[in-house]
């Protein structure tokens, strides 16, 4: 069954007083595509829906500019709406041929959200205060592309906890030993009781934020190491 989830009101935090990215874009459609505009310009031109168009990435572009890695969080809980809202996030990217290999557990008590600190040497102490973990399985035998696939779904659910308010951070488990020596994709799995056959891409640390760093700015991006048709 499909869900409805209230995002804006699902918003916590510092940045609560922004709407949702999806209430914050204007309803308001070009007359045009109501089958009923009278400008003579087209469709391609019209100067509307070129403002809307403008404002849309704008949004995309604040939103990626204002997300960082929170490594500090101030403890309670997070609304399941919420957690479910970046669940949407997390399953609503891309996937190769849209096999979507990918598994989530999310992690809310306290004393395995303790173990899962375990699972990278030394030992992460931003869980100490994390309201949850969100660990993201693939499953090789659905796609070939279960990594590519696992971190756009980290990173769309990295990026809308920001929308939202909450602070997140990707910890990496593939390729990572654990702090009792064995990998940490291994140590996770115990941990959860996955299956054999699942392999861990990561973790999303998520709570709420004790202190959200400056955003990025346009400037902060190096053109310098991109290159035009060759190297």
């Amino acid at each position: 069954m499909r869900s409805t989830l209230p995002f804006a009101s699902a918003r916590v935090g510092p940045r609560a007083k922004r709407k949702s990215l999806r209430s914050r874009r204007p309803l308001r459609l070009c007359s045009r595509l109501l089958g009923g505009c009278r400008c003579s310009l087209g469709k391609s031109s019209c100067p509307e829906r070129a403002a809307r168009k403008e404002r849309n990435l704008m949004e995309i572009l604040d939103t990626l500019l204002h997300r960082r890695s929170i490594r500090s969080f101030t403890g309670g809980s997070v609304p399941r709406e919420t957690v479910e809202a970046l669940l949407v996030a997390g399953m609503s990217g891309p996937a190769g041929k849209g096999k979507k290999p990918w598994r989530f557990v999310v992690v809310e008590d306290a004393k395995t959200i303790s173990r899962l600190a375990q699972a990278r040497d030394p030992k992460q102490k931003l869980f100490d205060t994390a309201s949850l973990v969100i660990a993201v399985f693939g499953d090789p035998s659905i796609a070939d592309t279960w990594v590519e696939d696992c971190s756009v779904a980290m990173t769309n659910m990295h990026l809308a906890a920001d929308a939202l308010g909450l602070g997140s951070c990707w910890v990496q488990v593939r390729m990572r030993t654990a702090a009792d020596g064995t990998p940490s994709s291994d140590y996770v799995r115990r941990v959860l009781d996955a299956p054999e056959g699942l392999s861990l891409e990561a973790m999303l640390v998520v709570g709420n934020i004790c202190e959200h760093p400056a955003p990025h700015t346009a400037a902060d991006v190096d053109m310098s190491l991109v290159s035009w048709e060759s190297f």
